[in-house]
C-alpha cells in the first residue's frame, strides 16, 4: 500500500454493510508506543489507567490497544477519536456513550499477549475472544469445572494431539458468548455449550434469560500462528465477516467462514 493510499483509507469514512461483521487484527508490541500518550489519543481516565500500571509491557499494550479501538470507531462515524466518550454495562461491557454519534455501531475488543482483536458491527451485539495457545497443566480438571456434559463427551474423543487447541476452541467460544451477552464471567462457562465446535458457524441458544429470545451465531477464527479467537454475532444469518489487517491497513474479505483473521491482535469488555 502506498503512502497515498493509505492517507485516503483514513480520511474516508468506514462503510459497515448490514449484516456484515469487521474484525480488525492489531499488534500490541510496536516500538513507537508512546505516540499513543500524546494529548488527544486517550481519554484522562485512559492515561491514568495506563499510569497505574506497575509494567511497562502492560502499559504499553493497553495504551495502543484504546488508541487504536479510538481511531477505528472515529473512523467508522467520522468522529475523532477523541471525541468519543464510552459508558460500561454492569458486567463491564463497553459500548459508545451516545447513539448521536449516528448509526448504532456495535464493538467488541479482546487480547492476549501481544495481538488483539476489534470486532464491529452495524446494531448487533456481539462478542470476541482470543487466546494464545500454550500447554496448560491441569487441563482436565479446568474440562471437569467448566465444560458442560456434552462438551466433556466430545472432548473425550479428542485425539492427543487435538486436544489443546480443542480446549481452546471451545473456551474462546464461551467466553465470546457471555461477552456478547453482556454478562462476561458473571455466569458460569458450562452453562454454554459449544459442543462440537469448529471452522463453521453454529447456531448457539440464548441462555441470558431475556424475555424475548435471541439466537447467536458463533465461528472460530485463527488470527495468527499460535493463536486461536472466536466470534459470537448475535441472529441466526450466517453473516460475512471482513477481516481488516492491521490498522490501518486495507480490508480482505472472507466469504461466509473466516478460517484466519490474518495479521495481528485481545480481554476487555
Amino acid at each position: 500500500m502506498t503512502e497515498r493510499s493509505a492517507r485516503r483509507h483514513r480520511e474516508v469514512p468506514g462503510r459497515l454493510s448490514a449484516g456484515e461483521t469487521h474484525v480488525w487484527t492489531v499488534r500490541l508490541d510496536i516500538a513507537d508506543w508512546r505516540d499513543s500518550l500524546v494529548p488527544g489519543r486517550l481519554s484522562e481516565d485512559e492515561l491514568q489507567r495506563a499510569a497505574r500500571s506497575a509494567f511497562e509491557r502492560e502499559r504499553r499494550r493497553f495504551a495502543v490497544c484504546r488508541a487504536t479501538l479510538r481511531a477505528i470507531l472515529g473512523w467508522y462515524l467520522d468522529t475523532r477519536p477523541s471525541e468519543l466518550s464510552f459508558r460500561y454495562g454492569p458486567y463491564g461491557k463497553p459500548r459508545l456513550a451516545s447513539e448521536h454519534y449516528g448509526e448504532p455501531i456495535r464493538f467488541n475488543v479482546s487480547h492476549s499477549d501481544e495481538l488483539a482483536l476489534v470486532a464491529v458491527d452495524r446494531g448487533r451485539e456481539l462478542g470476541v475472544d482470543i487466546e494464545r495457545v500454550r500447554p496448560l497443566d491441569g487441563i482436565d480438571d479446568i474440562v471437569a469445572r467448566h465444560f458442560g456434559s456434552a462438551e466433556r463427551l466430545a472432548f473425550s474423543r479428542v485425539g492427543p494431539a487435538a486436544r489443546v487447541s480443542t480446549f481452546y476452541r471451545y473456551w474462546t467460544l464461551k467466553e465470546a458468548y457471555l461477552k456478547a451477552g453482556g454478562v462476561g464471567m458473571s455466569r458460569a462457562l458450562d452453562e454454554v455449550d459449544v459442543a462440537g465446535a469448529g471452522d463453521h458457524p453454529m447456531c448457539l441458544p440464548d441462555v441470558f434469560g431475556a424475555a424475548a429470545k435471541r439466537c447467536w451465531t458463533g465461528r472460530t477464527l485463527a488470527p495468527a500462528p499460535g493463536y486461536i479467537a472466536a466470534l459470537v454475532v448475535e441472529g441466526r444469518a450466517v453473516a460475512s465477516v471482513t477481516t481488516m489487517i492491521g490498522w490501518p491497513l486495507t480490508p480482505l474479505t472472507l466469504p461466509d467462514v473466516p478460517r484466519t483473521v490474518g495479521g495481528t491482535t485481545a480481554s476487555d469488555g
